[in-house]
């Protein structure tokens, strides 16, 4: 453990990267320890800067790895107990960098950002989409009960399942078979959100690997059209054979420079799921913390602006525009979409959407939409 807090100190990556690295370098450790030096190191990512704080008082200026480690598992049942009795400054309380902290007071309230900060230090569950193209969800707790997992409705999407135990999601029949997909339940909501009808032609400008995509394909019951597009083309080919598998034969691959020349003004919706600072996923990605800096944000703002920009275009007359980031920023939400608002001179369609991380299983995430004027 102390050799992966040294090399995220040097050079700090994604911490669920460098433990797979760890684990395939070092293939004697059995299931029980993995799960033990995983749950310690995203904990002591969560509490980082309390810990350093309460190191602090007791007199240690520059902690090691081991002290980390070390106070972290001593007070991992109390640690915001703890610091609320030794600190004020909710910052630290809740183990944050400034710069995000004061983020999150600018577009919660000092309330409400001590809640969701709070709530992201308990970590993320486990959520899964019944892919209704094939099951509803009532028919997917059947079948993973007879394959022994439990699992539990969500309480705002009505196709989401959590799953309370750590289980080999691969290793299941009804995940070969296309039976359901991983995906939070506040990503399940921005679909609902999107509200993409039967017939509408629809571009995922920024589709990964796909969640979004085929959710959507899983609202218009496999009809219509929804071409999917990334700048990353591996990504693509993973969602098409997820496509497959799933049954969504209404998602088309199209390369991004193909976009602008084929789709220009005729879609009726285009989803701009930006690249983002991926703060709305702290429960899951606590390390996130610790690699983002100001000018990262500012960055990744310039590049959403951009994407906006450009994906506006392929939008026809009286179409919309739905503008969806993981983050909980209001630099990189409500900042964005005014700024998209003021600069083209789109409507506003409908009130912004928001999920709360403090509220039950979900990530936050946040969706504006905007139509496309019709002249």
């Amino acid at each position: 453990m102390e050799a992966i807090l040294r090399a995220f100190e040097i050079e700090p990556g994604p911490l669920d990267r460098m433990l797979k690295s760890f684990f395939r370098k070092n293939p004697a450790i059995g299931s029980k320890q993995r799960r033990f030096i995983s749950d310690t190191l995203f904990g002591l990512m969560r509490w980082q800067r309390t810990i350093d704080a309460i190191l602090f008082a007791d007199g240690i200026r520059n902690p090691s790895p081991r002290q980390r480690i070390e106070e972290f598992l001593k007070r991992v049942s109390a640690i915001e107990i703890d610091a609320k009795t030794m600190f004020s400054e909710p910052a630290i309380i809740f183990s944050f960098p400034d710069h995000i902290y004061s983020r999150l007071v600018r577009g919660f309230g000092k309330e409400r950002a001590a809640l969701i900060a709070s709530a992201m230090n308990g970590g993320g569950k486990l959520v899964i989409r019944a892919n209704t193209l094939k099951i509803d969800r009532d028919g997917l707790i059947e079948v993973l009960a007879r394959e022994g997992v439990a699992s539990i409705r969500t309480e705002s999407s009505p196709f989401g399942l959590i799953l309370p135990e750590r289980i080999n999601l691969a290793s299941l029949v009804s995940f070969k078979e296309g039976l359901f997909e991983v995906q939070d339940e506040g990503s399940q909501m921005v679909g609902l959100f999107v509200a993409p009808k039967g017939d509408d032609l629809v571009v995922d400008y920024c589709a990964g690997a796909g969640g979004k995509a085929l959710l959507l394909a899983m609202l218009m019951n496999g009809n219509g059209r929804i071409i999917a597009s990334d700048i990353e083309r591996r990504k693509l080919t993973l969602l098409k054979e997820r496509a497959r598998i799933a049954g969504a034969d209404n998602v088309q691959i199209l390369p991004v420079d193909r976009l602008k020349k084929d789709l220009e003004g005729k879609a009726d919706i285009v989803l701009v799921d930006a690249p983002c600072s991926g703060t709305g996923t702290l429960k899951r990605n606590p390390d996130i913390k610790w690699r983002l800096s100001m000018g990262d944000i500012s960055r990744r703002v310039k590049e959403q602006k951009e994407i906006l920009a450009d994906a506006s275009k392929l939008v026809k007359r009286g179409g919309r525009l739905v503008y969806v980031t993981c983050s909980v920023l209001p630099d990189e939400n409500e900042d964005v979409a005014d700024w998209f608002r003021r600069t083209f001179f789109w409507e506003k369609d409908g009130d912004n959407f928001r999920t709360d991380p403090a509220i039950g299983s979900m990530d936050g995430f946040f969706a504006a939409a905007f139509r496309r004027p019709r002249r």
